[in-house]
């Protein structure tokens, strides 16, 4: 069954529909230059949410990218075998551990974003700089109100 005219027709839905379909070249495009450096997008994002000093609770980790807690406690056992992060007591909450970069996952870090970075520029060169500072305008109100009604519960 099709959906109605007046659906598809919406500009909330023309909208909705560009964004899920530049999602999804935006993950193709990342998938398969990650792939180049062995990381998946997840990983790639967990490395950019630590400081090599400071790093971040697990808790943290996983509030921040909307995952479970047992999803990113999978994930940050693989980066540690991998010897990117590595996991140290909370010098604030003795009871909590802190997730660290390790200096492999600091260069790697480095190494990945200035290809993910070069890639990007190259990419989304289509839009002239003063349409990327409106659309960069657009999208970060577009992320506050879906931000606000995620908190919401909707």
């Amino acid at each position: 069954m099709l959906l109605s005219n007046a659906l598809t027709d919406s500009v909330a839905y023309q909208e909705y529909r560009l964004l899920i379909d530049i999602y999804v070249y935006l993950d193709a495009f990342d998938r398969q230059l990650l792939r180049q450096f062995g990381l998946t997008s997840t990983q790639y994002n967990v490395l950019l949410h630590l400081d090599p000093l400071q790093g971040q609770q697990l808790v943290t980790i996983s509030d921040l990218m909307l995952l479970a807690r047992s999803t990113i406690t999978r994930l940050i056992d693989q980066m540690e075998a991998a010897k990117l992060i590595t996991r140290v007591t909370d010098p604030d909450d003795r009871r909590a551990q802190r997730v660290v970069l390790t200096q492999l996952g600091v260069e790697l870090r480095q190494r990945v974003h200035d290809a993910h970075s070069e890639a990007l520029t190259k990419y989304l060169s289509v839009i002239d700089p003063e349409e990327q500072d409106h659309l960069l305008t657009l999208l970060r109100k577009m992320r506050s109100g879906l931000a606000a009604g995620v908190g919401e519960g909707n």
